[in-house]
């Protein structure tokens, strides 16, 4: 099988595999295909487990779908505790550096080595909305990387895409792009609706289940450490995440007020204790402002706060021991699902 039949059978494979509604218990088993290359690159926010998580989770779905495959990671922005956390868990990720320079070519000979040997080159913008679709700046996550595929005809695919551009120009290479994906997904109704309403066709787009579905990473010892260090028992606390970005000002006292009902509720009404979980370092400090300060003295009692944002494997370890998970973000959400506790 050559490497455009390889191409060709990954890009399938991958494909159907998060077109699944379950993203689990399907495999792709075949005799001809050795070792297949697959290279990611995913725009993340450090500071945003929804971005972090979703990482682990499409290596963790490529895993479990397509078999004896080899998978590389295109660093862009990274830190100490998310390397930690990959290493870990996928002791044969293959770690690529470099970038696409101003004439459009790979700054290092392994990133230029692996972009034309790859089988498919997967590239998500996650949530960022600066993505600069002009590919004249490097603001956000550079779209570079996907002119150089479409331009050298090496077969890539696209998962979600950032900000859709207004500006002729860009929204024309936008156009040229997206349409020559092997196939593109959304996980948005919202980003579905702008394409329509901008009258955009993209001939190969599919709405597929969050890929997050896919994450199973846990850290079962930091998690009992934590829960001990704040006296908490398993099943026994409701675990609050409080979203306080991307939310309109009236909204955002609402559900302030909501929140602070709830834990005071829940405390005087059942005895147990709560731990406020923010999903990010920004939520982080507007929960001990606007959600735990507030409290009244005696309800704080019962009230404990983890001030820095964990890690998605020992935040997803929490939101399993806890009996009840208050999520406004989607990784708690999905996390809370994938574990069959209630949440709400």
């Amino acid at each position: 099988m050559n490497i455009y039949e390889r191409r060709r059978f990954i890009k399938q494979s991958l494909g159907l595999a998060l077109a699944l509604p379950t993203l689990t218990g399907f495999k792709i088993n075949y005799q001809e295909v050795t070792y297949p290359k697959i290279l990611f690159r995913v725009g993340w926010n450090n500071n945003d487990n929804n971005e972090l998580a979703l990482i682990p989770a499409l290596y963790r779905i490529a895993q479990k779908t397509i078999l004896r495959t080899e998978f590389y990671l295109w660093l862009g922005t990274s830190d100490e505790k998310l390397m930690e956390m990959l290493n870990k868990n996928f002791t044969t990720l293959k770690m690529v550096t470099g970038d696409i320079d101003d004439s459009g070519q790979p700054t290092t000979d392994e990133l230029k080595s692996i972009l034309s040997e790859a089988d498919l080159f997967f590239y998500s913008s996650g949530s960022s909305t600066e993505v600069d679709w002009s590919g004249k700046n490097k603001d956000g996550v550079e779209t570079r990387s996907l002119q150089y595929c479409l331009d050298n005809g090496i077969s890539y695919a696209l998962l979600g895409f950032g900000n859709i551009p207004d500006e002729q120009e860009s929204l024309d290479r936008f156009m040229r792009i997206a349409n020559g994906a092997e196939f593109v997904y959304s996980t948005s109704s919202m980003t579905d609706k702008l394409l329509k309403d901008k009258n955009i066709k993209i001939s190969k787009i599919q709405t597929a289940p969050n890929p997050l579905f896919g994450f199973d990473l846990r850290d079962d010892t930091q998690s009992r450490k934590m829960l001990q260090e704040y006296y908490l028992l398993d099943k026994d606390f409701l675990t609050v995440d409080f979203k306080a970005h991307g939310i309109s000002s009236e909204k955002l006292m609402e559900y302030q007020r909501k929140v602070i009902e709830l834990i005071t509720r829940w405390v005087k009404e059942t005895g147990k204790n709560v731990l406020l979980l923010p999903n990010n370092d920004a939520d982080a400090d507007y929960t001990v402002k606007n959600i735990y300060n507030p409290l009244a003295e005696e309800i704080k009692a019962k009230v404990a706060i983890s001030k820095e944002r964990l890690m998605p494997d020992l935040a997803a370890s929490i939101y399993e021991k806890s009996r009840i998970v208050c999520g406004m973000s989607l990784f708690p959400a999905i996390s809370t699902v994938n574990s069959g506790n209630p949440i709400m």
